[in-house]
């Protein structure tokens, strides 16, 4: 794997930039959290050619989100987790983040 920033701490002007802070919903479109950061992977430009397929790809790409879950019973006590997601499992909706994921099952894996 390749060096991996989070997209806040560079100097780079990536579209996934906008996701940081916004809600991002399951597949069914239930709350699932907000965006904290985007994760950036740095690569040689040999290695984005071979990888993309495309003699214009960028030396950087958004590769994960991190993803701000709470948990807890009836909004009663609440804790907040992180949850890496990958960008490709994210798209938008309908002016809205829609993760392939179900918030459910997230929840129960995090032992809410």
């Amino acid at each position: 794997m390749h060096p991996v920033y989070p997209l806040k701490e560079v100097r780079l002007d990536e579209p996934h930039k906008a996701w940081i802070g916004r809600e991002v919903r399951d597949r069914l479109g239930r709350h699932l959290g907000h965006v904290k950061e985007v994760l950036v992977e740095e690569r040689s430009v040999e290695q984005a050619t071979a990888e993309d397929h495309d003699v214009r790809a960028w030396t950087a790409r958004a590769d994960f989100v991190l993803v701000g879950v709470e948990t807890g019973l009836f909004g009663r006590v609440r804790a907040q987790h992180t949850v890496m997601l990958p960008v490709d499992a994210i798209q938008e909706r309908d002016g809205h983040l829609v993760a392939e994921e179900d918030a459910d099952e997230i929840r129960t894996a995090l032992g809410a």
